[in-house]
């Protein structure tokens, strides 16, 4: 059913004039929000008590990527074959890889995260680094997962506008509501304004 509500909202966005393209996420860049989770490497011994290594977690949607311009270094993307009873799958970030692979390959390397660490998840692509809390920001370990592996209901839609991104608010909240009148829409703004704020 989740998964369902956001694919029937992500239509109806897409079909607004004035919308390139609409993405989801669980986290939005320079929002002041964050998930971080640990993480495990299959075929490694565990680190020691205290040495734990964590990355920077987003949940997405295959859009994401072209949506929000960050671009493929390796390997691919999400696609929509990558849904719940597909093989599970990651995308990391080139920090994670220079961290974490700076002699290895890491297309096909498997890892575990966070508090689902009992899924084992084949890394598929590396992506370019996004500035998460602020353009000051030292780069950060990233990692992805496909959202209809992992749905998740507290979820953010991302338009990428040809006209003044304001003048959409009214239309999307619209679109939610035909969707599911009783889903509420916490906040809207501009990415720009939240650069600006950060």
């Amino acid at each position: 059913r989740t998964v369902d509500f956001y694919d029937r909202a992500l239509t109806r966005m897409r079909a607004l004039p004035g919308v390139e393209s609409v993405a989801l996420t669980s986290t939005v860049p320079v929002s002041g929000n964050d998930e971080i989770y640990s993480i495990a490497f299959e075929g490694r011994p565990p680190l020691p008590p205290g040495q734990g290594v964590s990355a920077i977690y987003y949940l997405v949607r295959p859009d994401y990527f072209d949506t929000m311009a960050i671009p493929l270094l390796k390997g691919r993307v999400f696609t929509d074959n990558d849904r719940a009873g597909s093989p599970r799958v990651a995308v990391v970030n080139d920090v994670f890889v220079r961290l974490h692979y700076p002699n290895e390959d890491p297309i096909g390397k498997r890892i575990r995260m966070g508090r689902n660490c009992d899924i084992v998840r084949e890394i598929v692509g590396v992506v370019g680094t996004v500035k998460h809390y602020g353009l000051a920001d030292k780069d950060q370990a990233q990692m992805y997962e496909p959202f209809a592996q992992m749905p998740n209901t507290g979820m953010s839609f991302l338009l990428k506008p040809s006209l003044d991104p304001t003048s959409l608010t009214a239309a999307v909240r619209r679109e939610i509501e035909s969707v599911d009148p009783d889903q509420p829409v916490a906040s809207t703004t501009s990415l720009a304004q939240m650069v600006a704020d950060s």
